[in-house]
């Protein structure tokens, strides 16, 4: 059984342990805490060869950075007489946002907004994703729709990425 720092590299400990640790933050065999990124770690330390694991190591754990750095967004609407009249999307604080939109003058300044039920710490994709299904079950103003959006948050001809109909 090999080693790499505190990282078992024995195949199927490893694996086994990394998968382990993502759900209960433990070490398989000594319950220590283990973070999340020893856990993937200790995934790829023990089916890589020991020159390659340092990289992918670096690799995966900036990913699950950005993943975790990622979940920011939140959707939200405005209403215009409890009527939705424009849906959109924010990583920032969304009454920094709201307030954006007052300020801007136009159709959008007089709306009020609000974000939607458990629709906040989202990836940007989910966010999208979610906002486009909006945009879908309203509709754009300028195609016979109630929405003051004036583009698809994701592309139609991309809809099917995503499972939006």
């Amino acid at each position: 059984m090999r080693s790499i720092g505190n990282h078992n590299v024995n195949p199927v400990y490893g694996v086994f342990n990394g998968i382990n640790s993502q759900f209960t933050g433990k070490d398989f065999l000594d319950n220590t805490p283990m973070s999340r990124s020893d856990g993937i770690t200790d995934i790829v330390a023990s089916v890589l060869p020991v020159g390659k694991v340092g990289k992918v190591a670096k690799g995966l754990m900036g990913l699950e950075k950005t993943a975790v750095k990622d979940a920011t967004h939140t959707v939200y609407q405005g209403f215009d007489k409890g009527v939705v009249k424009y849906v959109g999307l924010t990583s920032r604080d969304p009454l920094k946002r709201f307030g954006e939109h007052v300020s801007a003058g136009g159709p959008k300044s007089f709306l009020t907004y609000q974000a939607v039920a458990d629709a906040t710490h989202l990836s940007k994709t989910s966010a999208r994703v979610l906002e486009q299904r909006l945009i879908n079950l309203y509709g754009l103003e300028k195609n016979g729709g109630q929405l003051l959006n004036k583009i698809n948050s994701i592309a139609p001809k991309n809809w099917w990425q995503h499972g939006i109909k």
